[in-house]
């Protein structure tokens, strides 16, 4: 298999399938994301941990999200995404993201302001020297598989 979507059928992906059983139903995975966690908790850095398994999306998580340790966890995977250069880059003022910042715009507010919260190094120096008049574009989303980080 070479991408996620070959799990759904000709018209819909497979986050549409009712596959996850919870006290109160079967869920899909999309219901999960759009019905339960983006309102419950209602903090952009989700879209980084609710992972579609695609090269788009931020390496795979080879622990699971705990609540002890869970805000430290989005701030990692926030920031994994966003300092690594092949899915976040400034050219000029112009600032690549992925499209899920398109995707889910009204989650994130100013994405040159959510993206500065958690740059660094280089792209942090970068775009404060751009100031707020950073342009947000959006790159094509590749979605052939991910892969599990090396341990």
């Amino acid at each position: 298999m070479r991408s996620i979507k070959e799990l759904g059928s000709l018209f819909r992906g497979p986050w549409k399938k009712k596959i996850v059983r919870l006290s109160n139903g079967i869920f899909s995975l999309d219901g999960i994301e759009h019905g339960i966690i983006r309102p419950e908790f209602q903090d952009p850095r989700i879209h980084f941990a609710v992972n579609r398994a695609s090269r788009s999306c931020p390496p795979l998580a080879s622990r699971p999200y705990t609540g002890e340790n869970l805000d430290e966890q989005l701030d990692a995977v926030t920031r994994s995404l966003l300092n690594d250069p092949e899915r976040t880059r400034l050219e000029g003022d112009r600032l690549y993201l992925s499209k899920i910042f398109d995707w889910y715009a009204e989650d994130f507010g100013d994405p040159v302001r959510f993206v500065l919260r958690y740059a660094q190094g280089d792209l942090q120096t970068r775009l404060r020297a751009c100031g707020a008049g950073g342009r947000p574009a959006y790159l094509d989303y590749d979605w052939s598989l991910n892969q599990v980080p090396s341990p």
